[in-house]
């Protein structure tokens, strides 16, 4: 899934070199037109400059490693944590019935969306607070 929630499919298998040319055909897939569906070919089936992978012994086929597969775990494993301190931030002053310390902590969060920069937040976190505190 990408950060959107939306499926995700690797296009492929097959690597490509410099000028190989595709034809993308996207259709819509069902009645209503929620549904899209993306077809991926060479734009010549008889050009010999796309190469196809080979199938391996099992006639399964394989795509490469994920190039940024550690970063990735790492991210996770960062994003797991920051949404355990979240929560249990959050679930701290929620249980208590404490109003005045939830509070001080939206007002903690009303600085850091409006000064992203000062505490080194990127957009899209100062946006992920919005929700989370004042959504």
């Amino acid at each position: 899934e990408t950060h959107w929630h939306q499926p995700m499919l690797p296009i492929g298998p097959f690597p490509v070199r410099k000028g190989d040319r595709f034809l993308l055909k996207i259709e819509l897939s069902d009645v209503v037109g929620q549904k899209l569906s993306f077809t991926l070919r060479p734009a010549d089936p008889s050009a010999s400059s796309v190469q196809f992978w080979k199938p391996g012994p099992q006639g399964e086929v394989r795509l490469p490693p994920e190039p940024l597969e550690e970063e990735l775990a790492e991210w996770r494993t960062h994003w797991e944590a920051a949404c355990e301190s979240q929560n249990s931030l959050l679930a701290r002053h929620t249980r208590q019935g404490d109003l005045v310390g939830l509070a001080t902590l939206q007002k903690a969060v009303l600085a850091i969306i409006a000064h992203p920069r000062l505490f080194g937040c990127d957009p899209h976190v100062r946006d992920r607070l919005l929700l989370t505190f004042f959504g």
